[in-house]
């Protein structure tokens, strides 16, 4: 959901635009640790604010799960691996791989990206048998911003599946 595979297009174009400048941040060993280490609530909610269709959808006591879920040293380094991980998963992804198995790509309509790119990505890699969905009023976090919206995407796709 709403984000690109590593190695996979538009991976390059994606690390390319300035608005993603997280993910080169977030590679730096060390430094985001450092930089955000008791400021956790107030790095998240930036991330919450710019990223969600409608912030206000992100409840106060989610962030602040969130936060108290990151303040622990290991889970805001591994968070931060993730990143730390990609160009390894870029080299691993580049290589195509048939996959028979039907895949949902869905993304929240407010990022404004086309999915198409995303979706010929997955195609090109092997996936052979992708459906995709956009999520009316949501961002980066579907299920939490447009929870029946992500249900009915997941609902119809298990039924196109025949399950």
């Amino acid at each position: 959901m709403n984000t690109v595979i590593p190695g996979l297009d538009p991976w390059e174009k994606l690390l390319a635009d300035p608005r993603i400048w997280h993910f080169a941040f977030h590679n730096v060993v060390d430094l985001p640790e450092t930089l955000v280490t008791a400021r956790e609530r107030a790095y998240f909610d930036f991330f919450h604010d710019v990223l969600a269709a409608v912030p206000k959808r992100i409840s106060q006591a989610l962030r602040d799960r969130f936060a108290v879920a990151y303040s622990r040293p290991d889970s805001l380094k591994a968070g931060f691996d993730w990143y730390r991980a990609m160009a390894a998963d870029a080299r691993h992804n580049a290589k195509p791989a048939r996959i028979e198995k039907p895949l949902l790509y869905a993304r929240g309509d407010a990022d404004k990206r086309p999915i198409e790119p995303y979706v010929d990505g997955l195609k090109a890699a092997g996936a052979a048998n992708v459906d995709s969905r956009i999520i009316e009023g949501s961002g980066e976090l579907l299920p939490i911003e447009a929870p029946a919206g992500f249900i009915r995407a997941l609902c119809d796709f298990r039924a196109r599946l025949g399950a």
